[in-house]
């Protein structure tokens, strides 16, 4: 399992995903 909490990404200084959780369940 991949578990992902606050993921933050910016692309040219602009915020495109603040404060997203993500779960991904393999197999």
């Amino acid at each position: 399992m991949l578990q992902i909490k606050n993921l933050h990404a910016s692309v040219e200084d602009k915020d495109i995903l603040k404060g997203i959780n993500l779960e991904i369940k393999a197999g």
